[in-house]
């Protein structure tokens, strides 16, 4: 039996308190930084730190509080509201963070990178690789790692809620970008469909924003090679699509 969705607004405070608790909770040993700021076109939440946790790992957690998008066919932000404690919840509509690295930190990383790849004309290396020479330096424990703390959060069962209709209609999609690429079936296939549902879960989360960079990228650097850096799992659609970015204007 479906029930009905409920409904709630909260400030761009509000959001930043609930992700600076979940932050503690997440990295119980690092000190972040979490302000917001609300502004005549929306709010923001900002998060801070130095070491610490990866960026991506931080902004898997930003993610949970997404309250909408921007549609671009119809120039105008779209609130969806996040999941919490059995509501949806219409926060802060925008967020971003920043990682500082200290200098001991920073200075392993950098003899890593050298070992790894090639810098750049400019002598500087992608964030793609920054972060790649940083995680190898934690699995060889020369670096510690900050692990989350948080159990994995547990999707509601669609079938239970009951969606308004003005969030079953589709938003306004440009002519011919009428839906994001299939992964080709031999990059994902194995005998006990395991590769198979690991997809269809990705799908399933990806922000309408990552879903146009995942088909941006499937059409620069081909399906098979996209699903290859997705299905490895040590990088998220936002990190491949800044180092192929950075490799087609620095080109």
């Amino acid at each position: 039996m479906t029930k009905e969705r409920i409904y709630e607004n909260e400030t761009a405070a509000e959001t930043a308190k609930k992700i600076r608790k979940m932050l503690k909770e997440a990295f119980p040993s690092i000190k972040f930084s979490v302000r917001s700021s609300t502004y005549s076109m929306g709010s923001n939440v900002y998060v801070h730190w130095t070491d610490g946790p990866l960026q991506s790992d931080v902004n898997e957690i930003l993610s949970r509080f997404k309250s909408g998008y921007f549609d671009g066919g119809e120039d105008m932000y779209v609130s969806t509201g996040y999941e919490w404690e059995g509501k949806t919840v219409i926060g802060a509509e925008h967020f971003s963070s920043s990682r500082q690295l200290s200098p001991e930190r920073k200075a392993a990383i950098e003899a890593k990178l050298s070992e790894l790849f090639e810098p750049d004309i400019h002598g500087d290396f992608c964030v793609f690789e920054w972060a790649v020479a940083e995680k190898q330096l934690i699995d060889e424990g020369q670096l510690q790692g900050f692990p989350s703390q948080l159990p994995e959060p547990v999707a509601a069962d669609p079938e239970e809620i009951e969606a308004p209709a003005a969030e079953q209609a589709s938003p306004s999609i440009p002519q011919g970008w009428g839906k994001v690429i299939e992964f080709p079936v031999q990059a994902v296939r194995d005998p006990e469909l395991a590769a198979e549902r690991r997809v269809e879960k990705l799908m399933n989360s990806l922000t309408p924003e990552q879903r146009l960079k995942l088909m941006l990228l499937q059409s620069l650097v081909g399906s098979d090679e996209v699903a290859k850096l997705l299905l490895a799992g040590k990088s998220t659609i936002d990190e491949i699509f800044t180092i192929i970015a950075e490799r087609v204007f620095t080109s």
